[in-house]
């Protein structure tokens, strides 16, 4: 056996300390397990957005945008990509993608139904193109159930290889942690729930029914654990389904043994498992994508030895049935469920019964070279299967569209030999309405001109008989404008002769005035001014007199005055001295208060900044990684929805116009010389005989009776 260097690609993080683990976390644990069991090197390469910032082996290495890159530094002899997403990351081999070495792809579960679940069916068309994409990439499938097989084999017909000679094995799952027998005969009921909050997962209703269980049942209780999912990769807000109302529903029913617990890491998670739960329940409302799923839990439930209740027609429900591992209620019956919760409570035995079971079973898979014979066989010996040059809804695309360039080379032959008819008889029918045409316009030309010049004369009548009557009313109106301004100018001068006089008289009264005014006013001046001066010397005198006794006695205020301020200033330094020396005191006191408060508020600045340094920083982190996910997700989607909506339409609106433009151009016609080439009539152009040409004129026909129904209606 030849050891082989692989790579285990996965967009999902296995079990690390501190950390729960996702379904596809579980998945990508087996395969490298399995791997190593073959003897074989392998190199786990995680999706860095999947993992924690601590932690984190330094074997593993991380990937973004530079998959091809990191996987041509490994050199892989084979590749395993868990799930079919990450497929088209691998990029052309020859043009700087992954090395082009043997490809195996895990197909855990339907991908695109828990997309459809995720973000509706806006993306389906891509997911599907996409999906068909990656299998014709790989060389071998694995999937982890028998009911899967035939599901995904359809999806491997339609990647283009063949139905008799599929690439798709069957890898069940399995883990090699397999606990001890439980060594209980009678143990109590209690309950364990867990796995991450997907919104395609519906279990509030039966949580319920159990939470009601473990409140009858003496001793019985029932832990929930669950987690949010994580959600890199994904550029919108994904819907949180049914989860938030579990929490409503359960919370605050810890006196009747219901416990919520929270983001829990994998080991604790597991310890509960194997210590202290008995019976495990996998139930949830049933939906295309939960009846296809192989729950990876179940293999953890069992290699812990805890029996399992699932809902019937669920991937794992026969095999729990048979084996006595687990029971099993129909879809929607809470009350079956009820009375099975009830019975378990009351028949311990039955519990212990059916943990030996789900041991016995839990060992039967705990060989992983056994389980993965398939992915070993296939490493030891990788090959390349044979696979038709494109998928079959690319060749199915390119029947239809040879079928239809041949039933438009018809059309066009056919529309061709009645375009010519059609021509000639139009030139034909020109020729003669350009004849009738010339005859038409001369005589019109000539009944023109003897109308022009019938009227040019009457004109120049009209025109001549119009210009004299102007002149004459022309004439009369001047002489009269004349009169009129003759008049007004002399009744002007007479106004303005009478205005000057007036205002002569009225400026002669005004200087007069004027003068008897200016000598009027001089006069009472001169009498002011003397009153004044006179009592001006009577104040100045009466001024001094006051002036000298109030500096009489504003000398004797000023010595009273002096001596009681020496007094005061005597009373007021014994009093500041001593309160000198309590202020000295005090100073002191508060000098060493403040000294403390300096250094506590110091030592909080100090805390407070590196805390809001830690916090800015791990947001940036978080930020940045989100927007890169989101841009480059985001950017993806878009290029390939906008190259599928191109070739689409194209090629829609390209056969579309061409169809349409040509059923609408005398279909009639059309229609009878395709039915005389039928009937015998004539033979096709080209005297070759039938050959292809009589099926092409066959659709054309149907092509014309379609066109003559459109019409009609």
């Amino acid at each position: 056996m030849t050891r082989r260097r692989v790579a285990v690609v996965s967009s999902c993080c296995p079990p690390l300390p501190g950390h729960p683990v996702t379904g596809g976390g579980l998945r990508t644990a087996q395969l490298l397990d399995t791997l190593a069991t073959g003897k074989h090197s392998v190199i786990p390469v995680i999706e860095a957005a999947a993992l924690p910032s601590k932690g984190v082996p330094k074997a593993w290495r991380r990937f973004t945008d530079d998959l091809p890159a990191v996987l041509r530094a490994i050199k892989p002899d084979v590749i395993v990509l868990e799930q079919w997403a990450l497929a088209s990351r691998l990029g052309d081999p020859a043009h700087g993608g992954a090395p082009d070495v043997p490809l195996v792809i895990d197909l855990h579960g339907s991908l695109m139904l828990e997309n459809v679940y995720r973000r509706g069916s806006m993306d389906l068309t891509l997911d599907a193109k996409t999906k068909l994409e990656a299998l014709r990439r790989a060389d071998l499938l694995l999937t982890p159930a028998p009911d899967q097989l035939h599901h995904f084999a359809s999806w491997a017909s339609l990647a283009g290889f063949d139905a008799r000679e599929l690439p798709l094995e069957l890898m069940p799952l399995a883990t090699s942690s397999v606990a001890a027998a439980r060594t209980g005969k009678k143990p109590a009921l209690r309950m364990v729930y867990g796995g991450a909050r997907w919104p395609w997962i519906d279990s509030l209703a039966w949580l319920e029914v159990a939470a009601d269980a473990a409140e009858k049942a003496k001793g019985a209780a029932l832990d929930v654990f669950t987690y949010e999912p994580p959600r890199h990769g994904l550029p919108f807000e994904e819907d949180l389904g049914s989860w938030p109302d579990v929490d409503t529903a359960l919370g605050g029913r810890s006196k009747g043994g219901v416990r919520l617990h929270g983001r829990t890491e994998h080991a604790a998670f597991l310890e509960v498992l194997r210590t202290d739960a008995t019976v495990a329940l996998d139930l949830w409302e049933p939906n295309p994508e939960r009846m296809l799923a192989s729950t990876t839990r179940t293999v953890e439930f069992l290699a812990a030895g805890l029996p399992v209740i699932t809902v019937q027609g669920a991937c794992w429900a026969e095999e729990l049935v048979q084996s006595g591992a687990g029971w099993t209620v129909a879809p929607g019956d809470r009350a079956s469920l009820s009375v099975l919760l009830a019975k378990l409570a009351a028949e311990p035995g039955l519990i212990a019964a059916a943990s030996k079971a789900a041991l016995a079973l839990a060992r039967q898979r705990a060989d992983l070279a056994v389980s993965g014979a398939a992915l070993l066989a296939f490493v030891n010996k990788p090959s390349r299967p044979p696979r038709a040059p494109r998928s079959l809804v690319e060749a199915i695309v390119h029947v239809r569209q040879t079928h239809l360039d041949e039933t438009l080379r018809s059309l066009q032959a056919a529309h061709e030999t009645e375009h010519a008819a059609l021509v000639a008889a139009h030139k034909a029918d020109t020729a003669q309405l350009a004849d009738q045409h010339r005859a038409e316009v001369q005589q019109l030309r000539a009944q023109h001109q003897a109308e022009v010049l019938s009227l040019r004369a009457a004109g120049d009548a009209h025109v001549g008989s119009l210009t004299e009557r102007h002149d004459a009313q022309v004439e009369e109106l001047r002489k009269t404008q004349q009169a009129m301004l003759d008049r007004a100018d002399a009744q002007h001068r007479e106004a303005a002769a009478q205005q000057q006089a007036q205002m002569q008289a009225a400026t002669d009264a005004h200087r007069d005035e004027v003068a008897r005014l200016t000598a009027e006013r001089s006069a009472e001046m001169a009498k002011a001014t003397q009153r004044h001066e006179a009592a001006l010397t009577s104040l100045r005198a009466q001024a001094q007199t006051e002036a000298s006794d109030l500096r009489a006695e504003l000398d004797g205020v000023r010595a009273e005055a002096a001596e009681a301020a020496e007094a005061a200033r005597t009373r007021l330094n014994d009093s500041i001295a001593d309160k000198q020396g309590e202020l000295d005191g005090a100073r002191d006191a508060l000098a060493a208060r403040d000294q403390e408060l300096r250094a506590m508020t110091e030592s909080r600045d100090e805390l407070q900044g590196r805390w809001k340094a830690d916090r800015a920083q791990d947001k940036e982190a978080r930020t940045r990684l989100e927007v890169e996910m989101r841009a480059q997700m985001t950017a993806r989607e878009e290029e390939l929805r906008v190259e599928a909506d191109a070739r689409v339409e194209a090629l829609r609106a390209e056969l579309t116009g061409q169809l349409d433009a040509m059923a609408a151009r005398k279909v009639v016609r059309l229609a009878d010389s395709v039915q005389g080439v039928l009937g015998g009539e004539r033979q096709p152009r080209g005297g070759d005989g039938p050959g292809r040409v009589l099926p092409a004129m066959r659709l054309a026909k149907l092509w014309a009776e379609h066109a003559l129904d459109r019409e009609r209606d």
